[in-house]
């Protein structure tokens, strides 16, 4: 009768050991890579036109505060929306078209055709960093016509600051 308790007790210590080790490799003292991945993701506003694709985690540095530092590399994908599209096949190809060899309309339809994408991509992605969406678009497009497809920006040595809260790691404010 007294093996009973013992095998009983056994087993739940064994139960009780098998959880904490398995909570203390759990990583949850610092974010995971799909943590700060998510959290890239809501900085682009969760936008169907913004898509984060190759997330890779580099490391991370632990911060006096409590926060942490994850350093990683990704890509954006970034796909026009239809007005983009149709503004781009016709309108811009248009005004190039009249510019003929003017150097100076070929300017301003540029110009004028690259803030159009910006704030159309800006409209459709309201929750999203205008200052990363800007910059993005002026980076990779040499004119407005290499907007009629999906166009991919290359992020390296990102620094996403994150900070634990009561629903997970989150990106900092």
């Amino acid at each position: 009768m007294n093996n009973i308790p013992y095998r009983l007790a056994l087993k739940l210590a064994t139960g009780f050991i098998l959880a904490a080790s398995m909570a203390a490799c759990s990583g949850s003292d610092k974010p995971s890579g799909s943590d700060a991945k998510a959290a890239v993701t809501a900085m682009l506003g969760n936008c169907q036109y913004l898509e984060v694709d190759d997330f890779k985690r580099d490391n991370g540095i632990p911060q006096q505060d409590g926060s942490y530092v994850v350093q990683a590399n990704y890509s954006v994908r970034i796909t026009p929306t239809g007005d983009v599209k149709d503004f781009v096949e016709n309108e811009y190809r248009s005004q190039i078209s009249e510019a003929g060899s003017n150097p100076t309309a070929i300017n301003i339809a540029n110009e004028q055709g690259m803030s159009r994408i910006v704030t159309a991509t800006e409209q459709a992605c309201p929750n999203a960093s205008q200052r990363f969406v800007a910059h993005a678009l002026y980076s990779i497009l040499s004119s407005p016509g290499d907007f009629d497809h999906d166009v991919e920006v290359q992020v390296t040595n990102a620094q996403i600051h994150m900070i634990k809260t009561d629903n997970g790691w989150q990106l900092a404010q």
